[in-house]
């Protein structure tokens, strides 16, 4: 396994049960700003104590860019919690955890990066995936006389976005795969 993999798995299943624990949170009718409050609560504490305990605590200017980030998180986890109060998390956290994509089309438009095909097919996979979560409701958003020729079934719909996460999964895998990690020569 490529050093860091492992750090990266163990996100994606911390991430998991936090999507669980914001449900759980707005099932019981805890508002979204009052959630992320008592959030901020435990972690700041907890990472200033991190920070002290490894020295790696250190104020610099660089640190605007963490504040910006941070900024960023508040307002993504604040509608995340809220958009949990009616949605379901089976479909709201795949939905709200695609956030790579926007991700990769800013590396493209701002940072230059190349679109590659492989790139275009993933970013294609992961909006498929979000549109048939959705049920179609963006396009019915945009165009309200649209409706499917032919009805897909829930189940039909769930397993073709399943085989379309799976795909965009081993896309990613597959590609990190052929390139050699950092700083290994």
């Amino acid at each position: 396994m490529t050093p860091g993999y492992e750090y990266a798995l163990a996100a994606m299943i911390f991430l998991g049960l936090v999507d669980l624990v914001y449900k759980r949170g707005a099932a019981a009718g805890i508002a979204a700003h009052q959630f992320l409050m008592v959030q901020a609560w435990c972690f700041t504490p907890a990472i200033v104590l991190y920070g002290l305990a490894t020295g790696t605590l250190a104020l610099e200017r660089g640190m605007a860019w963490g504040m910006g980030a941070g900024l960023f998180v508040f307002v993504a986890l604040y509608n995340f919690a809220r958009s949990l109060k009616g949605g379901s998390v089976s479909i709201v956290a795949p939905i709200f955890r695609l956030s790579f994509t926007v991700t990769a089309l800013l590396a493209v438009l701002v940072l230059g990066e190349p679109l590659t095909p492989y790139t275009l097919a993933g970013l294609a996979l992961a909006l498929a995936a979000v549109w048939l979560l959705l049920e179609g409701l963006v396009l019915d958003l945009l165009t309200p006389t649209f409706r499917f020729l032919v009805p897909i079934p829930g189940p039909v719909r769930w397993t073709v976005a399943v085989l379309l996460l799976l795909g965009l999964y081993a896309w990613s895998m597959q590609r990190s795969w052929r390139q050699p990690a950092r700083g290994v020569r």
